[in-house]
């Protein structure tokens, strides 16, 4: 009999209002420690947690200490006694109808791995249909025996079978020979992450630090996985195949994996990638054409059961060039017709082939600039489209405004929930209407799965990505390949709807929706007039990348969006020059300080001359460069430009407006760094009265002040003072902002130090390495905050010898 998951009772928990105005009677009920609701509180207060991951972290933290005790029964007693009735009942009626009283709060299969058998994640069984590649295949299975090159690209066109090759391969080899084989997404790097998550589950290891209870990077996670795999490989002489599919860019992540991986011999690791260039000289280069005459007919026959004319078949082959992509749609399309069109069965490849004539006449007249690969499947999509919207009545329509969706987005890891809430702001009325009260979400997306369109796995959609640029292809039509300059089609008038949408709500995306949230804004790119109309929103991206610290995409989307800015709207407009400061912003996020300097000294001149030295985006500008000159120890620098900011400032603002109480930080800060401490500690007390009072006791700002006061007693010697207060605020910011969070990571920086001049080197040692680690995941390795954390150890170290050498001498 199953039991009842933690999320199922949260969701009642939920809709009972007494409850949740008393969560802490609750909480207190469930007998959660006194230290842990205090954390939870405050991270309620600042909005930090919802309800709905509060009462989660409860259910989870009660059930975890309770074990089998923790029931469904002793919870509604619980909620009985304690008057929550509406919850209590309704509990007691799910326990009644389900028959189960067990709460299970794990999301993963518990079963022991089996180390005996082959050991597969995430990797599926090719097509049925799959015919061919013996010769690819056969390159493959030489590359494993011969263990000369432990990395293989597999590389083709969009649509050539890469992934399917991969998947016939493991099914084909003795699992003997692979004793292990797992599947990531190498697209791009959140959906990578996602990967090698999911596989450190399915293997039952932790994805947290045990101490910290932080999720792990991922090449963390993947050290401790090839710790478990490898011995259980060594032990056998089987292999490990490593697969990482669509790798069409090499980031940093990508190269640590394989830098990784390659030392283990008896790791094969294979890559698909549309590109021949991915590792190059370092991998055996397998690439995929499409397939030969005999085989397209094989794959023809072998996925249509009613059988057809040899001719029709040859025929249908020779049409669709022999392309895998354009083939499957052909015989999907053809399944679908015998099933559900007039001629029933009788449909034959025949009739096919003439809306496939219809439709290419129509494309040949239009002249559009596509590679034959590119116009075969674009007929044959077109052919499956049209039918599709003409047989399906509503349902087919709703699908299709979903596939012109679908190929604007990131093509990988679509959550179905977040296709139903963009596809609403595209679709006309009585269609919406049909996905908000008919609830015909889930019949779309299986429509377009039939038409073999996309693929669904888990509520998460993925597109091909040849599907996807021939999708485009349809929605430009209008086009006619001249950047248009106004809604004139379809592709811009569904960017139009959905800008509208994403403008007020692109603070509420989180990092998985953000990868697609940028792919729509790419597409805002080609069109001038939408980037003139919506120029305000890539600021407002940018700022959510950094708050979700994706600080590398968000230096590449400001970059772009800074040069289409420039060309649209002028060298000298307010956006163009907003966006040039966030050029600048990203820039010191990723480290580039030098670069950083050059740009806010550029674009804050620039913006005194156009938007005056007194508009608040000067002043923005101005008082970041300062905290950048302070950061590059220019510290008159620093003072001298933020001693001018807060002047103007003072002349625009009244006393205690929160410019002015941010002028104030940035001058105390610069009276710090330049020894005149009781000033600056006079400041600091004024704006952290403020800070309180107006943000609250445990805001990040205050927090934040409060460390700069700490750090005022360190510069001045006081190490007793200063360690006390950073102790402190370490522990604050742990539980507000998260142990691995870039500003508890700062404040551990400066206890580290802390401990180190009061000689507790062991102490400082082990936190400048947490801090490292930190920042080596949320900044890079090369950063100069992580490189002064990594000096700082070697310091510590030499400092810890010394005190050992001294002691063994006494």
């Amino acid at each position: 009999m199953s039991e009842l998951r933690v999320p199922q009772i949260v969701k009642i928990l939920l809709e009972d209002d007494t409850l949740l105005q008393d969560w802490v009677v609750f909480a207190e009920i469930l007998e959660a420690p006194s230290h842990r609701i205090t954390s939870l509180r405050k991270q309620r207060n600042l909005s930090i947690l919802t309800y709905h991951e509060l009462l989660r972290e409860l259910l989870l933290d009660w059930s975890s200490r309770l074990g089998k005790v923790a029931t469904i029964s002793l919870l509604v007693n619980l909620l009985k006694e304690n008057h929550f009735v509406q919850s209590s009942e309704k509990l007691e009626d799910l326990q009644t109808i389900s028959g189960n009283n067990c709460i299970s709060s794990s999301f993963v299969n518990q079963n022991a791995i089996n180390w005996d058998k082959q050991v597969l994640f995430g990797v599926q069984h090719p097509v049925r249909s799959f015919v061919g590649r013996e010769k690819e295949l056969k390159e493959l299975d030489d590359l494993l025996t011969d263990g000369i090159s432990p990395l293989a690209v597999i590389s083709g066109l969009g649509g050539m079978g890469k992934s399917e090759l991969v998947k016939k391969f493991v099914m084909i080899t003795s699992p003997e020979r692979i004793r292990v084989a797992n599947w990531v997404n190498g697209d791009a790097f959140e959906t990578l992450i996602s990967s090698i998550e999911e596989f450190a589950k399915f293997l039952h290891l932790p994805i947290t630090d045990p101490w910290t209870k932080k999720v792990l990077s991922p090449i963390a996670l993947l050290e401790n996985i090839v710790t478990l795999v490898k011995p259980h490989v060594e032990s056998t002489s089987g292999f490990w195949l490593f697969i990482i599919d669509n790798v069409d860019n090499v980031y940093q992540e990508i190269e640590l994996i394989v830098k990784l991986l390659l030392p283990f011999r008896q790791c094969f690791i294979i890559i698909t990638s549309r590109r021949r260039d991915i590792f190059l000289g370092e991998s055996e280069f397998i690439g995929l054409q499409e397939l030969g005459d005999a085989d397209a007919v094989k794959f023809v026959n072998k996925s249509i059961r009613i059988p057809q004319l040899d001719d029709d078949v040859k025929k249908l082959c020779k049409v669709l060039q022999n392309f895998p992509l354009a083939l499957s749609q052909a015989v999907a399309f053809i399944k679908q017709q015998q099933r559900i069109s007039l001629q029933g069965e009788g449909y034959r490849i025949s009739h096919y082939l003439a809306e496939y004539n219809t439709k290419g006449k129509q494309l040949l007249s239009q002249k559009l600039q596509l590679s034959d690969y590119e116009n075969t499947t674009l007929i044959a999509l077109n052919v499956t489209i049209e039918k599709m919207r003409k047989d399906h009545g509503r349902c087919g329509n709703i699908a299709y405004y979903l596939l012109e969706l679908v190929s604007l987005l990131n093509p990988d890891g679509i959550t179905v929930k977040h296709l139903e809430n963009l596809l609403l702001q595209i679709l006309p009325v009585d269609l919406y209407q049909a996905i908000k009260q008919d609830n015909e979400m889930t019949p779309v997306v299986q429509l377009l799965v039939i038409y073999s369109l996309v693929k669904v796995n888990n509520f998460v959609v993925t597109i091909h990505r040849m599907v996807q640029k021939v999708t485009r292809v349809r929605t430009q039509e209008e086009e006619n390949g001249v950047p248009p300059v106004q809604l004139n089609t379809r592709e811009t008038k569904i960017l139009n709807d959905l800008l509208i949408h994403v403008n007020p709500k692109v603070n509420k995306n989180t990092k998985s929706e953000m990868i697609h949230i940028l792919s729509i804004m790419y597409h805002t790119g080609k069109y001038v007039y939408l980037v003139r109309t919506y120029s305000t929103i890539p600021n407002k991206v940018y700022n959510q990348l950094v708050i979700l610290s994706m600080f590398r995409e968000g230096y590449e989307f400001a970059v772009k969006f800074f040069t289409l800015l420039q060309n649209t709207m002028g060298e000298h407009s307010f956006d163009t020059l907003a966006m040039q400061h966030t050029i600048a912003r990203s820039l010191e996020h990723v480290g580039e300080w030098d670069k950083s300097s050059q740009t806010y000294e550029q674009v804050y001149h620039k913006m005194v001359k156009y938007l005056g030295k007194r508009h608040e985006e000067t002043l923005v500008a101005g008082s970041n460069f300062s905290f950048l000159l302070w950061s590059l120890d220019k510290f008159e620098e620093s003072f001298a430009l933020a001693k001018l900011i807060h002047k103007e400032r003072c002349k625009i603002y009244e006393p205690g407006n929160e410019n002015i109480i941010t002028s104030n930080k940035g001058m105390a800060m610069g009276l710090q760094s330049l020894g005149r401490h009781d000033e600056a500690r006079s400041l600091y007390e004024d704006v952290l009265k403020w800070e309180i009072s107006v943000k609250g006791e445990f805001s990040p700002r205050a927090v934040a002040t409060r460390h700069n006061l700490a750090y005022g007693q360190f510069l001045q010697g006081n190490y007793v003072g200063s360690r006390k207060q950073f102790e402190t605020i370490v522990k604050e910011q742990g539980e507000v902002m998260g142990e691995m969070h870039l500003s508890t990571a700062t404040s551990k920086y400066w206890l580290a130090l802390n401990l180190s001049e009061l000689g507790e080197q062991e102490e400082a040692l082990n936190l400048m390495e947490e801090v490292v680690k930190v920042r080596e995941k949320g900044l890079g390795d090369k950063h100069p905050y992580t490189v002064k954390a990594v000096d700082a150890i070697a310091k510590i170290k030499a400092k810890l010898c010394e005190e050992i050498e001294l002691n063994n001498n006494n």
